[in-house]
C-alpha cells in the first residue's frame, strides 16, 4: 500500500507518493500537481508495488500508462525501482 502526503512547507502545495518494498521505504515526488493526478498516480504506484511484490506482469491498462508517460515521469519510477529502463528503437530506413 501506498500514501499520499502533500508538504505545505515548500513553496506551495507539492505532491509526494511513499511506498514500502521489501522493507525499504521509497518515495516518488509529483511536485505541484492537482489533486486528481496525485491520486491517479497514488492508484498505478500501488498497482506497480503489487505486481513487483506479487511477480507478476503488469495489466495492459498499465502497460499503456507506463508507455504513454512522458520520459521524465518515467525516470522518476525507474529511480525507485518500481520500472526497468526505456531502450531506445533503432529506426532503420
Amino acid at each position: 500500500m501506498a500514501s499520499l502526503t502533500w508538504d505545505k512547507a515548500k513553496a506551495g502545495k507539492t505532491a509526494r507518493i511513499q511506498f514500502v518494498i521489501e522493507d525499504n521505504r521509497q518515495a516518488v515526488r509529483l511536485g505541484r500537481v492537482p489533486v486528481k493526478v496525485a491520486q491517479t498516480w497514488l492508484f498505478r504506484i500501488e498497482q506497480l508495488v503489487a505486481c513487483r511484490v506479487g511477480g507478476v506482469a503488469h495489466d495492459a491498462d498499465l502497460a499503456g500508462w507506463l508507455r504513454d508517460l512522458p520520459d521524465d515521469a518515467h525516470e522518476r519510477l525507474e529511480r525507485v525501482g518500481l520500472v526497468a529502463g526505456r531502450q531506445a528503437v533503432a529506426v532503420v530506413t
